[in-house]
């Protein structure tokens, strides 16, 4: 077993939230193939529900006009439940494209339940958080 925080360390930094709270609310034991598995399982849900967005994804795209070469990467903060509901999702990380924080937003919003966060686990939620990437000339791009 390897003590895993769930990479809160990295997430808490990136969303100004101080790790020894976090610490206190979400240490879990896993093993860290599993939570690597959990973080594949996360991307894959959302990269699912992006794809059923095509029409507000090409709105958005429309809106938002020139997006560079390498794309435009929004942050997501999900706030997961020990059964995998999303009580919340929001931009940790803008893209500079209100539309495509939007869309998301609303995509990460529409994937839950994810599975769930560890069984056996004490912790109640976890706050995590996952880049999403949006290139015109290419499907979105969500990994873990």
């Amino acid at each position: 077993m390897a003590r895993i925080l769930f990479g809160l360390l990295v997430f808490c930094a990136a969303a100004g939230v101080s790790a020894a709270s976090a610490q206190q609310s979400f240490r879990i034991e896993v093993p860290a193939k599993d939570f690597e598995e959990w973080k594949v399982k996360i991307a894959e849900h959302i990269a699912t529900h992006l794809r059923s967005a095509a029409p507000a994804l090409s709105k958005a795209y429309e809106d938002v006009g020139h997006i560079g070469p390498e794309g435009s990467q929004v942050v997501v903060r999900l706030v997961i439940e020990a059964s995998g509901q999303v009580s919340s999702a929001t931009v940790a990380k803008t893209s500079g494209h209100l539309a495509l924080d939007e869309v998301a937003v609303q995509a990460a919003r529409r994937a839950s339940p994810f599975p769930s966060i560890a069984p056996g686990s004490a912790a109640t939620t976890l706050t995590y958080l996952q880049p999403v990437t949006f290139n015109p000339r290419r499907k979105p791009s969500v990994k873990p």
